[in-house]
């Protein structure tokens, strides 16, 4: 018999929650209003209007806390236009440990990267990263143990040079993710790369501030 959901146990109202479309690789936020039972309401945000999600269509949610990080696939069960919101039925809940070091900050940075000892490099895209790791999508074939030199184009200033080792991958159709773990970084790219997770924090704390300050629009 499969386990009751009962959400209001491990989600908080008012918290960030991470939402996608499965087809999608890129996550972006809104906030809980409220939790009970396998139901969640999040605030209606921009990437939901641009992506016309109608009630039905499958949503991937994920929830960070200090200890666990929480994937759920859900459906739009229903979108209130009062109060600019969507609910969610949650169908499917996985808990996994945190083992992060630190906290991940999502981005979008072209990047490039080759094997260790190779020349021939490859294009990338980072999706998230933090002071000790990242997640990159390309079309490149790499294993897991494998150590590439990743160069990240931080729009800000010079080159990111990073020597990670792959940890996980997820298949995405032709693509597929990449989970590093960053094992080698010098003194300077290690500021560089303080710098912009600094300013990658700044901008989601600024993006929550509005998310919670934000008003419903409508239109008629």
């Amino acid at each position: 018999m499969k386990k009751e959901i009962r959400l209001e146990k491990i989600i908080p109202e008012y918290s960030t929650i991470e939402i996608k479309q499965k087809d999608q690789n890129v996550w972006v936020k809104s906030i809980v209003l409220n939790v009970h039972g396998k139901f969640i309401e999040v605030k209606q945000i921009e990437q939901f209007l641009s992506s016309a999600v109608m009630a039905g269509d499958t949503l991937q949610c994920m929830v960070i806390d200090e200890k666990n990080i929480y994937l759920m696939d859900s459906t739009v069960y229903n979108i209130k236009l009062i109060t600019g919101s969507i609910v969610l039925e949650v169908h499917d809940l996985k808990t996994l440990a945190n083992e992060r070091k630190h906290k991940r900050y999502n981005a979008l940075l072209s990047a490039t990267f080759h094997e260790a000892g190779k020349l021939k490099e490859y294009y990338s895209v980072v999706l998230n990263i933090s002071l000790s790791g990242l997640c990159i999508i390309t079309n490149c074939e790499l294993k897991q143990g494998d150590i590439i030199e990743v160069s990240i184009n931080n729009p800000d200033t010079t080159l990111i040079y990073l020597q990670c080792v792959v940890k996980w991958s997820v298949d995405q159709g032709q693509k597929k993710l990449y989970g590093l773990s960053i094992e080698d970084i010098d003194e300077k790219n290690k500021f560089l790369l303080t710098d912009l997770i600094d300013k990658l924090e700044m901008f989601e704390k600024n993006q929550i501030k509005q998310l919670m300050e934000s008003k419903p629009e409508y239109i008629f």
